[in-house]
């Protein structure tokens, strides 16, 4: 089978390629795509992985982003056009549209129900999503029920199916071992669901860690303009600002509390046991809401609750499960629903 794969951010590079590794070693044809957007191309190559780069992270503003989105639409549809893939699996907007125009069968991954997915239903992909997203919330914005799979588990459960979890070691932060490293995320602030609330949360959060003499933290920019969010501040204990890549596992290793403004990390560092806190101040999710069941998750709604931030450090990790024989079966029906050429 010839398989497309396209990744437009650094998120997912982790979710994804394992599908890509996978459906290289039984055999299939992968094409790999990528978006040139903060860390991806810098992830994928140090992955090992042989990929066409295509398409640059859009700027703010809605016009921008439309005219990106169509802009790169058309180039993957230039890019696949001769080959004629038996299947796409993605998770972005672009790529969708491109499968669509191509007449591919596509398979998006998702796991925010609250996200602008138009596209995607306008392209009438596939989409394949946890079952802690009920697929109501889809069908009531026009989706075919017969076009959404779901699957008994999390998407990190496709990060993590081929990681030797115990052979990782911790990244090693340059810093004094009696400090507690928290891993801060700030909030994607150029994404149709980002709420301002988020970034003041942030803000005030930073203020208070960089009083804290107990503290070091870890900040991991989305754009690199949020460096500055670091300045004007009395730090303590100097943070540390990640500018290379770091493998998710040795880095989630290697730190004591990720404060996140939602989406991948957070989910990452809650599947793992590592202590995760949510900023994150728009509609919550389905997968955020059973990851707080099952308590592995917290959410902090307002600066009053900064006090109750628990720090440990952290000794191996405790996953939810092994996730392979979950990636297994999506693989199976990716294979089933393509070979049934339902476009």
């Amino acid at each position: 089978m010839r398989v497309w794969v396209d990744i437009e951010n650094p998120p997912q590079v982790q979710y994804l390629m394992p599908f890509a590794r996978r459906f290289g070693k039984s055999g299939d044809e992968v094409a790999l795509s990528a978006q040139d957007y903060g860390m991806t191309h810098a992830l994928l190559r140090q992955a090992g992985a042989t990929f066409e780069p295509i398409g640059r992270r859009p700027g703010a503003g809605k016009a921008r982003k439309v005219i990106a989105l169509v802009g790169r639409a058309a180039a993957l549809r230039r890019w696949q056009r001769r080959r004629r893939p038996d299947a796409l699996l993605c998770a972005g907007r672009s790529a969708v549209l491109a499968g669509r125009s191509l007449g591919v069968a596509t398979f998006a991954l998702g796991d925010y129900e609250h996200a602008n997915l138009t596209p995607y239903r306008l392209a009438k992909a596939h989409m394949i999503l946890p079952d802690a997203v009920d697929p109501d919330h889809l069908v009531e914005r026009g989706f075919d029920r017969d076009r959404i799979v779901t699957y008994p588990g999390l998407k990190e459960d496709f990060t993590f199916a081929d990681v030797d979890l115990k052979a990782v070691r911790p990244h090693e932060f340059a810093v004094d071992a009696a400090l507690m490293r928290v891993l801060i995320r700030p909030a994607a602030e150029q994404s149709h669901y980002h709420r301002a609330a988020t970034a003041e949360l942030v803000q005030r959060l930073l203020a208070y860690l960089a009083g804290r003499d107990d503290v070091v933290v870890v900040f991991s920019a989305r754009y690199d303009w949020q460096e500055r969010y670091l300045a004007g501040h009395r730090w303590v204990n100097p943070p540390i600002l990640l500018r290379e890549p770091v493998p998710v596992v040795s880095l989630l290793k290697g730190v004591d509390a990720v404060i996140s403004s939602g989406g991948t990390m957070y989910r990452e560092a809650a599947y793992l046991g590592v202590p995760a806190y949510s900023v994150f101040q728009g509609r919550i999710g389905g997968v955020d809401r059973r990851l707080e069941e099952l308590g592995r998750g917290v959410r902090i709604l307002s600066q009053e609750q900064f006090d109750e931030l628990r720090y440990r450090k952290v000794d191996g990790l405790s996953p939810l499960r092994t996730g392979d024989e979950i990636l297994r079966t999506v693989i199976a029906l990716i294979r089933q629903r393509a070979a049934g050429r339902d476009r």
